[in-house]
């Protein structure tokens, strides 16, 4: 099971839908994604056009896609109407690997996503502190953790942190974590208007060390094997 293979899961429960994913990079969930409209945001994409020209071929919906070369507090700050046409069924948030980013993409995504709508975010169950440092760039993440013998070659930053605040301050919302795909994160529900977070936690949660997830993995994650995808797909709205 990888974010693929879950997202094209749930877009084919509901019918393909829509579908939004932030930090696309060079396109390989992207471009294989099969669904009526499809939304990619990325402040630099790095997709060839060997890849386009070929994964349009492949997958006609690319065709209909769109591309929003910004940051993503910046897309959904100017394209709010766009996103009231169309609502995604599914949104991946897998940009800046950071808890603060990762949660207010979420937070942004939750005020557009369809009824029945789930987002799935990526990163969510590093298994080593150096994978789970904290660092504003990719590049600058590598620079970190090659000081760290044990570094397994993965970069999933914070993004952790995310699943822990929804758990213990957004209740109205479900989460649980895939033991699959460095972490696949799935998240359902709605927030009330004019909801506001709660930016104490955040700055407490910015420091919480990778001990903290170390010792409550399973219970802090609501961590579940890959099979529980079948029962989570079957309870779906289609």
């Amino acid at each position: 099971m990888d974010r693929r293979t879950l997202i094209q899961m749930v877009l084919d429960k509901k019918g393909s839908g829509n579908y939004l994913e932030i930090g696309v990079r060079r396109g390989r969930t992207f471009l294989h994604v099969r669904a009526q409209k499809k939304i990619a945001v990325d402040p630099e994409f790095k997709i060839s056009l060997r890849d386009r020209v070929h994964w349009t071929l492949r997958n006609p919906c690319n065709l209909r896609a769109k591309y929003c070369e910004v940051e993503s507090d910046q897309f959904f700050a100017e394209n709010a109407s766009l996103l009231h046409r169309h609502r995604p069924d599914v949104v991946l948030v897998d940009g800046l690997h950071l808890f603060e980013q990762s949660l207010q993409d979420v937070l942004n995504s939750l005020a557009f996503l369809n009824e029945g709508g789930v987002i799935v975010m990526h990163d969510c169950n590093p298994l080593s502190e150096p994978d789970a440092a904290r660092a504003e760039t990719a590049e600058i993440a590598v620079e970190v953790m090659q000081r760290y013998p044990s570094w397994s070659g993965a970069w999933n930053g914070d993004v952790w942190k995310t699943v822990v605040y929804i758990k213990r301050y957004l209740p109205q919302l479900s989460v649980f974590v895939l033991n699959c795909d460095h972490g696949l994160g799935v998240i359902q529900g709605s927030l009330p208007a004019g909801h506001a977070e709660n930016r104490d936690a955040i700055e407490e949660f910015v420091s919480l060390p990778y001990s903290f997830l170390e010792n409550d993995r399973e219970r802090l994650l609501n961590l579940k094997s890959p099979d529980y995808v079948a029962e989570f797909i079957e309870g779906l709205q289609g």
